[in-house]
């Protein structure tokens, strides 16, 4: 069997220092792909891998060294993957609790100069879990409904993942001046 798969030339958007591919002469249940790379430090910014073998495609944050796993049956007869280098562009934050998310929303992204709008549909396949033992106080509810009305936990998100991002020496007068330009303040002007 092969111990060694070489990239195609198209997939080169991210030199990789070895891709091993570790298959047996048997039939496998599996296809492990590990990628390593000494180029990180020469990306700026958020970058993600994605690996794509046929229709299934995994995603991951660009790292130094990570594997991948697909099934036999995934990889079929294919001999070849796919390797794609993303770069984030923009960020925003759906709710997802299944207390307090409602059954459709809307969610909006800013990127660049270009606002994208997404109606978000949310169902949950299992029941919602049981109210708490003790009854919601109404000043817990009239709090959550003003926390959802001005999307406020979903704004101190935005600003948090720029300050974790960006570092900077002063975060809190960082993340007053973030929270006074607004949610298009959110990205990094280098995204």
């Amino acid at each position: 069997g092969r111990t060694g798969l070489e990239p195609c030339r198209a997939a080169r958007a991210c030199e990789t220092s070895a891709v091993s591919l570790r298959r047996s002469e048997q039939a496998a249940a599996m296809v492990d792909i590990r990628l390593d790379t000494e180029d990180l430090d020469k990306l700026p910014g958020d970058h993600y891998l994605s690996l794509r073998v046929g229709e299934a495609q995994k995603l991951a944050k660009l790292s130094a060294s990570r594997s991948y796993r697909f099934s036999a049956a995934t990889a079929g007869s294919r001999k070849y993957g796919k390797i794609e280098v993303y770069r984030r562009v923009a960020t925003s934050v759906l709710c997802i609790d299944p207390a307090t998310a409602l059954p459709s929303s809307t969610v909006e992204v800013d990127v660049g100069d270009v606002r994208l709008r997404f109606d978000a549909s949310i169902a949950f396949t299992e029941a919602r879990p049981a109210p708490p033992a003790e009854p919601r106080k109404a000043g817990h509810a009239a709090a959550a409904e003003y926390l959802q009305k001005h999307r406020l936990e979903a704004r101190l998100s935005e600003v948090m993942s720029v300050v974790l991002r960006e570092r900077p020496v002063d975060p809190l007068d960082f993340m007053a001046k973030q929270l006074l330009k607004g949610p298009r303040a959110a990205a990094p002007a280098d995204l």
